[in-house]
């Protein structure tokens, strides 16, 4: 095995096991795709720091899919063609992009400004 695929390996695992999520994963949340409800739930809370309640749920995925495409710029590029592609090509695709983000860290975000009225 080369070392530039036991550098890949090792990164898509401590990324993993930190959100337990795929970068595909990721981009699914942003295209509202992403089918395990508990899975993304933990993932909301885990980024925002806050409890995912049923009214506070659209605002904070919002904001998380917000973040996810500042954070992972290939998103914005792959939604473009996005209609044209399988789920199967968009995991392929995005999974040779693992290594552009491998020093991508996925911060907790600042708590949520009060609305002013």
């Amino acid at each position: 095995m080369s070392a530039d695929k036991k550098l890949v390996e090792e990164y898509e695992r401590t990324f993993y096991d930190w959100c337990g999520l795929q970068l595909y994963d990721l981009y699914f949340i942003c295209t509202d795709r992403f089918n395990n409800k508990r899975k993304l739930n933990s993932f909301l809370e885990e980024v925002t720091d806050s409890l995912i309640t049923d009214e506070n749920y659209n605002i904070e995925l919002k904001r998380v899919q917000n973040y996810l495409f500042e954070l992972f710029p290939i998103f914005e590029t792959l939604l473009k063609i996005d209609n044209k592609l399988s789920e199967e090509d968009i995991k392929i695709i995005l999974n040779g992009y693992t290594p552009v983000y491998r020093g991508i860290r996925i911060d907790k975000l600042d708590c949520e400004m009060g609305l002013k009225i």
